[in-house]
């Protein structure tokens, strides 16, 4: 599947498209919010793009905020931004605990 994700603010404008990645697990749950884990390449882009708060809008239905990212050195030498956050539905959860 050859995905192109749209990076949102927290405000939802329009921050830029990711279209490199290495890979993408989405776990949904029926009774709480789920959660994802995105790995692409450390680039410009991508540092800038992937930072706590943003959205990303993965396919159809389906979002998640970023909450985490740290940086991974691969076996080869290359350096990869690896993110983890809750699906969209957490939104709804933090806008009502939070105010």
């Amino acid at each position: 599947m050859d995905l192109k994700m749209e990076v949102y603010s927290p405000a939802l404008d329009l921050l830029g498209i990711l279209e490199a990645y290495t890979s993408l697990l989405v776990s949904d749950q029926a009774f709480r919010a789920g959660d994802f884990t995105l790995d692409a390449p450390l680039t410009a882009e991508s540092r800038d793009l992937l930072v706590p708060d943003n959205i990303i809008w993965f396919y159809g239905d389906t979002a998640g905020i970023v909450e985490y990212r740290q940086m991974v050195v691969q076996e080869d030498g290359n350096i990869t931004l690896s993110v983890k956050g809750s699906l969209l539905s957490g939104l709804l959860r933090r806008r009502v605990l939070w105010g």
